[in-house]
């Protein structure tokens, strides 16, 4: 795993994708980065009507601060983003897409990676 960010930063997205799929193992986590995503989305488009920059940084912090603490309660690792925040933020989206579409389970059987373990540790059968 890379564990500095000079070395993530140049971490192709080909191979942050697996390192952050497996850290967010459980259902939790994943859904409390939904929830950050979403703040994040929903500040940004707010921002943009009210033309008030501050409300997407704060909603952009707010969004930080949610999937940290998903690491730190739910998933008990250490959260990526002193890997490469920018491939960081990307992967959320790109997880919540992933998800809304139904499409995350075999995201994870195509990558090679553990199956999807509910919030108990046991494995998840089907979608």
């Amino acid at each position: 795993m890379v564990s500095t960010l000079r070395a993530g930063m140049r971490l192709p997205f080909s191979q942050f994708w697996p390192m952050y799929l497996d850290a967010h193992r459980r259902p939790g986590t994943r859904a409390w980065h939904y929830i950050a995503t979403l703040c994040g989305i929903s500040s940004t488009l707010l921002a943009a009507i009210e033309g008030e920059i501050l409300i997407m940084v704060a909603g952009i912090l707010s969004s930080y601060c949610i999937a940290i603490g998903a690491h730190k309660w739910i998933e008990h690792n250490k959260p990526l983003i002193g890997v490469n925040p920018i491939l960081g933020a990307y992967a959320d989206l790109k997880m919540f897409w992933f998800a809304l579409r139904g499409a995350l389970p075999g995201e994870y059987v195509r990558l090679g990676l553990r199956p999807i373990t509910s919030t108990d540790g046991h494995a998840v059968t089907g979608n």
